[in-house]
């Protein structure tokens, strides 16, 4: 199967399901996304991992000093090392359910409180085995050679 990086770089797009403060849908927004930026390794040789380092700039819109971070992000993504403003944090990893049929990895982490309308910069490293990725099996973009 030959994968152009359009198709892999559409996909990674994809694996950061959602940012948020980790309270549930009922609950004010935390974070609001000011940008991100995607630095995608693709493999060199014929394995199907790529490296991926997601860093997303957020403000905190909450009003008050928040000091949480959740991250939903694909069950195939092997997160490595979390950043919150270049210091190193630590992190939790759940199992989500979406639906009956669907989950997502849930990525939690603490860290010094930022204050109201503070930017922090969250920076992901991860890696994304496309052997293994449904969506890539069955997508027609793909193309066999």
């Amino acid at each position: 199967m030959k994968i152009t990086p359009f198709v892999i770089i559409g996909t990674l797009l994809f694996t950061f399901h959602s940012w948020s403060n980790g309270q549930g849908a009922s609950t004010a927004a935390t974070w609001q996304v000011q940008k991100y930026d995607l630095d995608v390794t693709l493999p060199a040789d014929n394995s199907r991992s790529v490296s991926v380092r997601a860093i997303v700039s957020m403000k905190n819109v909450s009003g008050r000093p928040a000091s949480t971070l959740t991250l939903r992000i694909s069950p195939l993504a092997a997160v490595t090392t979390l950043k919150i403003n270049e210091s190193v944090v630590d992190f939790t990893k759940n199992e989500e359910k979406i639906n009956a049929s669907a989950t997502l990895q849930r990525i939690a982490s603490r860290f010094a409180a930022a204050a109201p309308d503070a930017i922090i910069i969250a920076t992901v490293d991860y890696k994304i085995n496309l052997e293994r990725s449904a969506f890539l099996a069955r997508s027609p973009i793909c193309s066999r050679t």
